[in-house]
């Protein structure tokens, strides 16, 4: 009777153990979800700011397309005929905008972004009539995300 008091001894020592491994391997596991979940949480926190901020530069050439900042690039004119001195077209533009997180990583935002002018013609005279406002525009983005890490 005394030797298998012993072993049982043995036998509840070793499950012991083996739910002790058993939970190690799921905190591990939980602790390692978790900093994914904050790393992607950051990221998209990030990201977002980019974005925000990218808005609010297209909104600034929207309303202002001949005052550009730092981050906004006047690209090119693109007429809409070959004509000598043709005012209708698309000025394109590239914006770019870097956000950095806490930890040194970088996100880059890029866009490529559409005005176009045109300005009507008076059906009677078959003259172009300027108005004050003769800017449409595309609302076009093409949008390249990038992360830099340092």
């Amino acid at each position: 009777m005394n030797g298998q008091q012993g072993s049982a001894l043995i036998v509840v020592l070793i499950l012991c153990t083996a739910l002790m491994l058993i939970s190690q391997v799921m905190l591990n596991t939980a602790f390692l979800q978790l900093k994914m979940v904050q790393h992607y949480a950051a990221q998209k926190r990030i990201y977002h700011k980019a974005l925000e901020e990218l808005i609010q530069l297209e909104k600034q050439l929207e309303n202002h397309p001949h005052v550009l900042s730092p981050a906004i690039k006047f690209i090119q004119f693109v007429p809409d005929t070959v004509a000598e001195n043709e005012s209708d077209g698309t000025d394109y533009y590239r914006i770019e905008v870097k956000c950095q997180q806490e930890d040194g990583s970088q996100i880059q935002l890029i866009s490529t972004y559409a005005i176009r002018h045109e300005i009507p013609y008076d059906a009677f005279t078959g003259q172009k009539v300027f108005p004050q406002n003769s800017l449409h525009r595309l609302g076009r983005r093409t949008l390249t995300k990038s992360h830099i890490n340092s």
